[in-house]
């Protein structure tokens, strides 16, 4: 093994880690092994090298975690890990060698997915007798034995290496990008590539472009034509990328051999992508550590996280930091909106503030929505992600079976109606709540219980989607989507929604005559504030309701004797008006509850990320420790072992402390729902949102970085499946904005109910006609797409039209023919002769 001093450096890392203190290279270490080598020792450092180049060819080394790590992830695509028997140092997935397995031939037959001319042969020298029995030993012998010949058999490259503690076997699979294996895969499956720059260079100029190199859409980012690998292509390609390599790895392993199936019988331990370090160090140094808060990802940035995440995680993080920088423009407005309310000192004024910014809030959720759908649909263009139906891996889950049954119909029957079911739970739960909270006590208990009961229905909801049988990931994820989504903005908007409009009607505080009836209501929880208790004649009848009719006291469950009620949101402070005997305006408690609930839930919100983010690196970090602390003297930890630690603690899928893209996405959601719907009530809340998300981002970025495991490079077209989640959103922002301010703001909640509905009226068809002005100024596809679309339309035609000419040489010669061909200037006068013509024709 090469050896690196103070002056030699790996080929592998020749950055400087001046940034980047946790990562750094190995000097110190090597040295002093350097100066046990001079003082005599060489020969059993020696021997120790000559025991580790068997698994890696050349040592470099990181830091990571206060440990000297060995950088081992060359040549490597794919890790398998395989647990060791329980004679042989095996940990707690240990093998039982001894231990009967019952139908192997039928047990195997699940791992290995042979082709339909094969499946009448045996696949290995098993009893086909569904009751024989072998020890576990000689079946696990014979499985791995045959996953290992499979893969040689495909083209694979194959090292092992065991790992630190003795307890698994790690199995490097590895694909070389220029191999004809790879030009044979992407053949097979039709791989889409992007075309290199020098294939422009012949092309002239059409559609607006000028022609000899790619277009450029509106951000100045070139946009390359996509084609179907083919050999003859290959040098016009670009190479192949790492994801590349990736996807059509895993693709022709789980064609031939279940990796879910191999895990549940206990060959497996787990298997997971093979990380970059070289990736993760430019994510850390340009990424992590980006000194840009408020200004996230450029298209540098996001091109990063689509080559080593894959397309959907990029486009999560890309809605991500636009709605960053849309959170930092409202917040522009919102300090405007703050600095004019504390101008004026009447609550009619700050409430027509309120009203306009309410408009501002709709138009803002408008942008948002239709802005991004033409960010994505440039990323969709540029990244080639029109067609992804060919590169997604069918589930293991996937049963096709059941396709067409009635029993798959009444399974999907109950997945639907089990939303339902938990929105009407929640709602009782919250009612109860209510019912038991005042004040405080009230918006802490609301903020605890959404989050409780959106983690247990977060547990659920796996096993409902998985009852729909989806056969792909991104199949699945919609209808995750979908359920969890409607779901959790139910319990998100549902309690600020009863604040706001329920309350009113439900909680009544009604007595014979108006100081009855203010007695019980401000006898225990305290007069307003503003104005004098002893003249509540003058301004508390403007917030009461009349009762003289039975049939409504018999509808609202009042008492016979109840005559006058003053309404559930009691006035708590209040300001008189000028110029008018006695009246008031008052803002009520609910006002108030409102305004504390949206606020703890942000806080609970940021709370749980930074305490999920931290659990996920505390166990990541103890597990590697752990594994370093039982290892043989002269061992050395590698980053492969590391990232199987973070692959058992911190997978990136749902329901794990490594996040998921619908959860991740999801919060951003709820986040863009609370801004949209209650920003009218809080003002604030853009700022809050925005410092939030912010230090929510960084910390995403930094788990996704160091601590998930990389996840599969998943392909996708954008965000559709949440547009549908986030036009709802919008929509009901107007509803819900409309709603606060006239049944909320003074001097609108004293308006008679006439009044009241006129003001929801014409408020909702204000803010409706500023989203429908906003939406006009969004072209359902921009224009540089068509364009650039038209133009590598006729670049692909032009590649086609030069394919056909170099396929077919005789078109060059003309073939002599003895038939009579006459299409000369005048009948019957000019007969062509091809082989004897006087011009010469060339192609």
């Amino acid at each position: 093994p090469q050896r690196f001093g103070r002056r030699q450096r790996c080929s592998a890392m020749k950055w400087s880690y001046t940034r980047a203190p946790t990562w750094q290279t190995d000097r110190d270490s090597v040295d002093d092994e350097e100066d046990q080598d001079s003082n005599g020792d060489a020969d059993d450092d020696d021997e120790d090298d000559s025991d580790d180049s068997d698994s890696f060819s050349s040592r470099a080394y990181i830091r990571i975690i206060g440990q000297d790590v060995i950088l081992d992830t060359d040549n490597t695509t794919i890790v398998l890990v395989f647990p060791r028997g329980l004679g042989s140092g095996g940990g707690q997935d240990a093998v039982d060698p001894n231990e009967d397995v019952e139908g192997p031939a039928q047990r195997a037959a699940k791992i290995f997915r042979r082709p339909a001319e094969h499946a009448s042969k045996p696949l290995m020298s098993f009893s086909d007798d569904p009751h024989a029995k072998i020890s576990q030993r000689l079946y696990q012998r014979a499985v791995r034995s045959g996953i290992v010949t499979l893969l040689l058999q495909m083209g694979f490259t194959l090292s092992s290496f065991e790992s630190i503690d003795r307890d698994e076997t790690y199995l490097r699979v590895g694909i070389d990008p220029d191999s004809p294996l790879l030009r044979h895969l992407a053949r097979s499956f039709r791989y889409r590539l992007p075309f290199k720059a020098e294939a422009y260079r012949s092309m002239k100029e059409f559609a607006g472009h000028p022609g000899g190199a790619p277009p450029l859409n509106k951000n100045k980012e070139p946009v390359y034509a996509y084609h179907e690998f083919e050999e003859h292509l290959r040098h016009k390609l670009q190479p192949f990328r790492d994801v590349d390599v990736i996807r059509l790895g895993m693709r022709i392993i789980t064609q031939h051999i279940n990796l879910y199936e191999l895990e549940r019988q206990g060959v497996l331990s787990r298997s997971f992508v093979a990380p970059r370090h070289e990736s993760v160090y430019e994510l850390h140094r340009k990424w992590v550590f980006s000194p840009k808060w408020f200004w996230q990802n450029t298209w540098w940035e996001e091109n990063l996280v689509r080559d080593y995440f894959g397309e959907e995680v990029a486009f999560y993080f890309q809605y991500f930091a636009f709605y960053i920088r849309m959170l930092a423009y409202l917040s522009i407005v919102t300090f405007v909106l703050v600095g004019a309310d504390a101008y004026f000192d009447t609550l009619i004024m700050h409430s027509w503030l309120k009203i306009v910014f309410g408009i501002c809030i709709v138009i803002w959720a408008t942008v948002v929505q239709d802005s991004f759908e033409h960010q994505a649909s440039r990323s969709q263009q540029k990244w080639g992600m029109e067609q992804t139906s060919g590169i997604e891996p069918t589930l293991p889950s996937y049963k096709p079976e059941l396709e067409g049954t009635r029993r798959l119909a009444l399974q999907k029957l109950f997945s639907n109606f089990s939303v339902l079911g938990a929105c009407l739970l929640f709602s009782v739960l919250w009612g109860v709540v209510s019912v038991k909270g005042r004040g405080s006590w009230e918006a802490i208990g609301t903020s605890v219980l959404i989050r409780i009961f959106s983690i247990a229905w977060s547990m659920v909801i796996p096993w409902l989607v998985r009852l729909h049988n989806h056969r792909t990931l991104r199949r699945q994820n919609k209808s995750m989507v979908a359920k969890l989504g409607l779901v959790k903005l139910f319990l998100y908007l549902s309690p600020f929604l009863r604040t706001a409009f329920v309350v009113n009607w439900s909680q009544m505080t009604c007595g014979t005559d108006l100081a009855s009836a203010a007695e019980l209501t401000f006898g225990t929880t305290g007069w307003p504030t503003g104005v004098n208790k002893t003249l509540y004649k003058q301004w508390l009848p403007q917030y009461t309701v009349p009762m003289n009719r039975k049939a409504h006291r018999w509808i609202l469950g009042l008492e016979d004797d109840a005559r006058l009620c003053i309404w559930g949101c009691r006035p708590q402070t209040c300001v008189r008006d000028r110029g008018k005997k006695g009246t008031a305006g008052c803002r009520t408690n609910c006002y108030y509850v409102l305004r504390e609930s949206l606020d703890y839930l942000y806080l609970s919100h940021v709370g749980f990320s930074v305490l999920f983010v931290c659990i996920a690196i505390v166990q990541a970090r103890y597990r590697a420790l752990a594994e370093i602390n039982q290892a043989a003297e002269g061992q050395r930890y590698t980053y492969l072992q590391f990232q199987a630690k973070c692959d058992q603690v911190a997978r990136y899928e749902y329901a794990s402390w490594g996040g998921s893209y619908v959860e991740d996405m999801l919060e951003v959601v709820l986040s863009f729902a609370m801004v949209a719907c209650f920003g009218i009530m809080q003002p604030l809340l853009a700022p809050i949102a925005l410092v939030a998300a912010a230090i929510e981002f960084r910390l995403i970025v930094y788990r996704m970085t160091h601590v998930t495991a990389r996840p599969y490079p998943t392909p996708s077209t954008g965000v559709q499946m949440w547009q549908r989640l986030l036009s709802l959103v919008v929509v009901m922002s107007v509803i819900v904005n409309a709603g606060l301010a006239v049944f909320l703001l003074p001097p609108f909640d004293r308006w008679s109910s006439r009044k009241k509905v006129l003001m929801f009226m014409g408020y909702g068809y204000v803010m409706l006609g500023g989203r429908a002005l906003v939406q006009s100024m969004f072209r359902k596809r921009p224009t540089d797409l068509v364009r650039i679309e038209d133009f590598n339309h006729e670049f692909l035609t032009k590649v086609a039209r030069e394919d056909v000419v170099a396929d077919l040489p005789s078109l060059c010669q003309a073939r002599p023919t003895d038939a009579r061909i006459d299409i000369g200037l005048e009948r019957h006068n000019d007969e062509l002769d091809v082989d004897r013509s006087s011009v010469a024709f060339r192609w």
